[in-house]
């Protein structure tokens, strides 16, 4: 559907599965290598600017093995009530960050940052999905845990997987959710005029 104009060679700077298939269904060709850096928030950093200073990290560590290259990277994080809800590290983990969002609206926040050292590029945006999930039992919650389709994934939930049962609206993009806000990474690669006419 779109094309990368001639030249214009792309590194999805993420090991992330879902971000490949999302970034895939744009339909030109890419590379990827995983970016490796400390996740860590900083003391006192709020949300939008970690998964800014996360996504703007991750492609800063594979612009300076490529310069010539467009580097891609994102960052996702799940935020209620003022807690950062990350990958959780094992299945207590998980049963926490489930049980904070049954019934309550939660927002997924998703810094994405588009590189390029040679031409002197730098775009970092951040994009905001709020939503809504239903009350579930702790039931629900153990039996969704046991699939281990939590891990690996912030805020311990796939939206476009067994989770999806648990949402009832979002307000925002569906990609951000799942990893890539895909809409505003067409425009991002629009605004610095890497796509084909």
């Amino acid at each position: 559907m779109y094309c990368l104009k001639s030249g214009a060679a792309l590194i999805l700077a993420s090991a992330s599965p879902r971000r490949k298939d999302l970034l895939d269904s744009l339909g030109f060709p890419y590379s990827i290598q995983a970016a490796d850096i400390c996740e860590d928030p900083l003391p006192n950093e709020l949300p939008k600017a970690l998964v800014s200073r996360l996504s703007q990290e991750k492609a800063t560590v594979l612009a300076n093995r490529h310069n010539a290259s467009w580097i891609l990277a994102a960052d996702t994080m799940v935020v209620c009530d003022e807690e950062f809800l990350g990958k959780p590290i094992d299945e207590q983990d998980a049963v926490r960050m489930l049980s904070l969002l049954s019934g309550r609206v939660h927002a997924v926040l998703g810094g994405v940052t588009l590189i390029n050292q040679e031409q002197g590029v730098t775009l970092t945006k951040i994009f905001e999905t709020r939503v809504i999930m239903r009350k579930f039992s702790s039931a629900e919650i153990r039996s969704y845990v046991k699939t281990q389709e939590p891990f690996g994934k912030a805020g311990a939930y796939a939206i476009q997987g067994y989770a999806a049962a648990f949402v009832t609206e979002i307000e925002g993009s569906y990609t951000n959710v799942v990893g890539l806000d895909l809409s505003g990474v067409v425009e991002m690669f629009q605004e610095v005029g890497i796509l084909c006419d």
